[in-house]
Order: structure tokens, then sequence, then C-alpha cells
């Protein structure tokens, strides 16, 4: 993908992969419980982020 930063480009390639598995095995996701591609994102009280927590 031209202009695209390789670091995104591989995240976007593993973040396929994840979703990949998850419809191989047979789960589902809550479209409105999920969050892709997030500037920052709280995890377990922490708020993580590009330059991590």
């Amino acid at each position: 993908l031209p202009g695209v930063r390789r670091a995104v480009l591989d995240h976007l390639v593993r973040l396929d992969g994840v979703l990949a598995d998850i419809e191989r095995s047979g789960c589902t996701i809550a479209g409105g419980k999920s969050y892709f591609l997030s500037q920052r994102l709280e995890v377990v009280g922490y708020e993580c982020g590009p330059e991590g927590r």
C-alpha cells in the first residue's frame, strides 16, 4: 500500500490474521464492544497508547 508506514502495514496484517483465526474457530465478535485502530485504550484500569502505559 503506497504511503502507508511499514509498522502500520505490519500491524494491519497481524490484525487480519487474528480476525481470520477467530472466524475459523467459529467465534464471534460484538462490534459494539470491540475497539480496533484506536489511538488509546484502557485495559484493566491502565491507559495504553503508542508510547506504552
